[in-house]
């Protein structure tokens, strides 16, 4: 029974969702009807490993009779494993940039490195083309909008027509400014390179010494999307 094959108990995981518990009893409870030799295996490498003090793993393995929940040699205090993230964020607009984050943090994980500045591209666009369609809807569409052509414009088209629109931010000048404008286009440029490149140099010390900066402008533009979006349900 692969982990992998479990992709609810694994995002559940990953950020900490209320039915995480859930998630691990259904894990282990297939795992139990299914192949009671590899329950056994599983349970005895948990056990051998010093099991995790996790109340609610407690509660399942007592579920399934494996261990006797009065036991007074099980530690009953929270302890959990959480995989390293790239982009470390938990609030999310809708479900497309939380998906999207995620794959740039698996990515990262699994050590596809040149896949990640590909990734952080689009995050960035897609957030920049939000941004701008939120603030400005139909009463300025060819900001982010191409009309002839039916698309929307490229990405350097939409940091050149945001930064000539700066004034309209004022309101929140500490998030939306042209510094945050010059590190979106360092990291468009950054995107294109890898997605042309033949060959792929991308290392996980490349990445590291702008993960800060990286965090820091998908931060900035997550909460710019989301004061925009505040400020149109008011009115």
């Amino acid at each position: 029974m692969d982990w992998e094959d479990h992709p609810r108990l694994t995002r559940a995981q990953y950020f900490h969702d209320d039915d995480y518990p859930d998630a691990i009893y259904r894990f282990l409870k297939e795992v139990y009807d299914t192949d009671l030799e590899a329950f056994k295996k599983m349970v005895a490498y948990i056990f051998n490993e010093k099991l995790p003090d996790d109340p609610r793993l407690k509660n399942v393995l007592a579920n399934l009779g494996v261990i006797n929940i009065e036991a007074s040699n099980f530690p009953i205090s929270l302890t959990l494993s959480i995989p390293m993230r790239f982009i470390d964020v938990d609030t999310f607009p809708d479900d497309f940039y939380r998906d999207l984050i995620h794959l740039i943090n698996i990515a990262y994980q699994t050590e596809i490195y040149p896949v990640v500045p590909i990734l952080i591209r689009k995050l960035l666009e897609n957030l920049l083309v939000d941004i701008l369609r939120s603030h400005y809807g139909m009463r300025d569409v060819s900001i982010f909008y191409d009309v002839n052509h039916g698309s929307f414009h490229s990405f350097s088209t939409l940091i050149d027509n945001a930064r000539q629109k700066l004034e309209d931010f004022n309101w929140c000048s500490d998030l939306f400014n042209a510094d945050l404008l010059r590190q979106i286009d360092k990291y468009r440029e950054q995107g294109n390179a890898s997605a042309h490149s033949i060959v792929m140099r991308v290392r996980r010390e490349d990445l590291e010494k702008n993960k800060d900066e990286i965090i820091q402008t998908v931060r900035q533009l997550l909460k710019t999307f989301s004061l925009i979006n505040t400020a149109s349900r008011s009115h």
